[in-house]
């Protein structure tokens, strides 16, 4: 998945704050290339691919959104990033979900 999926996932989240009254804030900046390729073990470990934008207005409360879960790896990483910069995380939602069969084997 790539853009396609990063657009859908941009559009979703729009379309559902614009019906609950909510907002969107984009506050994180991802440091490095892309996951695609990398294994399990990989995935985990590279942490700390997150900074806030230095010109961001953080938000009290945040839900993550991440467009491709395969590992958690990336949407863990998000919310560590904000809650070490003091928002309140209270959940995340990805769009899609890669095969569990496929990320057992790496």
């Amino acid at each position: 998945m790539g853009p396609p999926a990063v657009a859908c996932a941009r559009w979703s989240v729009w379309r559902i704050a614009s019906r609950r009254d909510g907002s969107v804030s984009d506050v994180l900046v991802k440091r490095g290339g892309a996951q695609r390729g990398r294994r399990r073990r990989e995935r985990i470990a590279g942490g700390g691919r997150f900074r806030c934008r230095p010109d961001a207005v953080l938000p009290a409360y945040a839900i993550v959104v991440d467009d491709v879960c395969t590992t958690g790896a990336t949407l863990a990483d998000g919310i560590t990033t904000l809650r070490a910069a003091g928002v309140a995380v209270v959940g995340g939602v990805v769009l899609a979900r890669t095969s569990l069969d496929r990320n057992s084997r790496r």
